[in-house]
């Protein structure tokens, strides 16, 4: 919590004092999410979580980041490793939280946990990553609703966070990260789910993409106060459409319409594959039901590369009233380590749900080894999210104990001609040393030039004739005696001068 500003100095050991005099137990995480410091009230909650050792454990300096390859605590299976990772676990934050606002989470059956942020929104909205020292407090049920009564009623905008999301759009994994690119996208997720007019949604061909639509579709309805009902919700693949097929599909979208009125739903996946001589039957279809919600993914705008008036125009016109980008996993490498723990927290889930049942491995606090990572780092993704999550499965049905190994990874990752390719190292480089060699070479060229004659050599060089002269003496190339300014050339032909008669 060091600060060069005095003013945050003085204001952080006030804070630190009302920490250390609280009966509410508190604690602080850096920007890293290492404990630094936490009051005798929380110690003592900390000493109550732990059943083995816990006289001997010092929790102070913990990593609690989820993902964090601390090696000290992996080196054994001892009780006081294992209380330090429940511990650890406990204490850090929320991965879908973007650390700009207030965040309100259980924490037992007797407190809540209130995380508050010890910096500046302004300061952070300039970061591309936002982090900031967090402050956590455990306060007792009533009060956590007194507080979350006066928010409610407050009317100060705050910055959105994952966690004020719908908890329909707050599942998708994809919408992890505190990069620049992983907020917007969160905003335009926000604005979706209380927009009802069209939703483009921009991305690479993948799984996630049409989740996404059917995601916002029931956020919509939940928004709403009405169920939301699968039938209600038609998906097109349009790049399968024919004139034929796309006539009997239309028919079963007015038979939805009828039945679910305004709540009916479609969905033109993969719009830019349509067949051109199709275009203008769905573009008079839409016209003519201005009612119907539509939802459209494409990899990429439909406008372009296309004449200016075109159908595909017209069509893009009229589906992006609202666009949501969705970027690539290789645009979002400063997210890679958030998306994979709402990965594997969207998983777990999905076990508790009994969607998965595979595997009754714990696999929210599965930690990536550091060649594993740098291997996934290094990948292009060219299946974006779709694979990622693929490939994530993969390793952990083929990890044992706690931890992904290299080895986990599938072959083709590890064999990946970018995870053998490393930018060549940048040497040293001494600035002085190259420019007088560079001189060095430039006089010598221009002493041979003119023939060992100095004078000449300097004014090809644009230099005076003493700098040449301290120059090779300093290289040793002539006598320090001969003076550059006084002593006469030695190069020089002497003229003897004769007197007028």
């Amino acid at each position: 919590m060091s600060s060069d500003d005095p003013n945050k100095s003085i204001a952080k050991r006030q804070i630190a004092r009302l920490i250390g005099s609280s009966d509410i137990p508190m604690y602080v995480l850096d920007e890293q999410d290492v404990l630094v410091y936490a009051n005798e009230r929380m110690l003592d909650c900390l000493n109550q979580l732990t059943e083995c050792g816990a006289s001997t454990i010092e929790p102070i300096g913990l990593d609690c980041s989820i993902l964090a390859d601390n090696a000290a605590l992996r080196r054994s299976d001892s009780a006081s490793d294992v209380t330090l990772r429940g511990l650890a676990t406990k204490l850090a934050p929320p991965t879908l939280w973007d650390r700009a606002s207030v965040h309100l989470g259980a924490w037992d059956a007797q407190f809540t946990r209130i995380l508050i942020p010890l910096e500046s929104n302004k300061e952070m909205v300039r970061n591309a990553s936002p982090s900031s020292t967090l402050l956590a407090l455990l306060v007792p049920e009533r009060l956590a609703d007194i507080y979350l009564h006066l928010r409610s009623s407050s009317t100060e905008r705050t910055s959105l966070s994952a966690e004020a999301m719908a908890p329909e759009l707050n599942s998708l994994w994809l919408a992890a990260g505190g990069s620049l690119k992983a907020h917007l996208f969160r905003e335009q997720l926000e604005m979706a789910s209380g927009f009802e007019g069209a939703t483009f949604i921009l991305g690479e061909s993948c799984k996630e993409r049409e989740e996404i639509a059917i995601t916002i579709a029931r956020s919509r309805a939940s928004r709403q106060g009405v169920p939301f009902q699968a039938a209600s919700f038609i998906r097109v693949d349009c790049h399968l459409m024919d004139h034929s097929l796309l006539e009997s599909v239309l028919e079963a979208v007015d038979e939805v319409i009828r039945a679910f009125g305004a709540r009916a739903s479609l969905h033109l996946s993969r719009l830019d594959e349509l067949p051109e001589e199709l275009l203008l039957a769905i573009d008079r279809y839409l016209s003519s039901r201005p009612q119907l919600v539509t939802y459209a993914t494409s990899r990429r705008a439909l406008h372009e590369d296309r004449a200016p008036g075109s159908l595909w125009h017209r069509l893009w016109l009229r589906l992006s009233t609202l666009r949501i980008e969705l970027p690539s996993v290789r645009e979002r490498l400063e997210d890679f380590d958030p998306l994979l723990a709402s990965w594997f927290q969207a998983r777990q889930r999905g076990v508790e749900q009994g969607l998965r049942v595979r595997s009754d491995k714990t696999a929210r606090h599965l930690v990536i080894a550091s060649p594993a990572k740098e291997a996934l780092l290094a990948y292009p993704w060219p299946g974006s999210y779709e694979e990622l999550a693929m490939v994530m499965e993969a390793c952990f049905q083929q990890a044992k104990g706690d931890e992904i190994q290299l080895s986990n990874l599938p072959i083709a990752l590890r064999t990946s001609p970018s995870h053998f390719e490393r930018p060549p190292a940048v040497e040293p480089l001494a600035l002085d040393e190259v420019l007088e060699q560079v001189e060095k070479q430039l006089i010598m060229e221009a002493l041979e030039r003119c023939k060992g004659n100095r004078t000449a050599a300097s004014k090809l060089l644009s230099i005076s004739r003493a700098r040449m002269i301290r120059r090779l003496q300093q290289w040793g190339l002539m006598p320090d005696s001969v003076s550059g300014e006084d002593e006469p050339d030695q190069d020089m032909p002497q003229f003897e001068e004769i007197p007028d008669e």
